[in-house]
């Protein structure tokens, strides 16, 4: 199990380095499952403390070794094919939330696929991994109030009550509009606020 373990944060790691730098959040996830998995270590109670502390270690040096390591990510897939379907689809998800984190590129998207398909998942089931996470995490807040990072936080303000404006039910039903856009800006509206208390949070605002 262990063994592993080692081969899934290589996998993380090598997705994160693709772009050739690992950021700090992408350096947090990997650690989060390092924590994870010495959980589930913790819980065989064959292990001692001391036990644990230097498989830690394995793993955050496995971390380490896979920054630049020459391998390619298909030598690491084929040594988990053993482990059960349940087991890898985690694996892939937590592959794809990891490759989105500094932007999904087409190497990124190229990995995602070698895992995928190395674990026995179709394309077509890949992609719909893919799309599903990407969609989530990639939700980009000053898309959405359709103004820039670059903008200073009047602007945000000025463009947030604007399209609240536009898309309040009460600013539509008085115009008369079908039910069916109505609808439809009560979906946009809940995105609109969910951008701005996005970006509330992000420059307490």
């Amino acid at each position: 199990m262990v063994e592993s373990f080692e081969i899934i944060i290589k996998l993380f790691t090598k997705i994160a380095k693709s772009d050739g730098v690992i950021s700090q959040e992408e350096a947090h996830v990997i650690t989060a499952s390092i924590d994870d998995f010495m959980t589930v270590l913790s819980s065989n109670k064959n292990y001692s403390i001391h036990d644990l502390k230097l498989l830690r270690k394995r793993l955050v040096q496995a971390h380490k070794n896979a920054k630049n390591s020459p391998k390619p990510i298909s030598a690491y897939v084929e040594k988990l094919n053993y482990m059960d379907t349940d087991f890898k689809t985690r694996v892939l998800h937590k592959a794809i939330v990891i490759a989105t984190i500094d932007g999904y590129t087409d190497l990124k998207q190229a990995m995602i696929f070698t895992i995928g398909t190395a674990f026995g998942f179709s394309q077509s089931q890949v992609k719909q991994y893919i799309d599903n996470i990407v969609d989530e995490t990639l939700f980009n807040p000053y898309k959405i109030l359709r103004c820039k990072r670059t903008d200073n936080d009047m602007i945000i303000k000025k463009q947030y009550r604007l399209l609240v404006k536009k898309y309040h039910p009460d600013y539509l039903q008085a115009k008369n509009l079908d039910e069916e856009f109505i609808e439809f800006a009560k979906q946009k509206l809940q995105e609109v606020t969910k951008a701005y208390t996005m970006i509330k949070n992000e420059r307490k605002l």
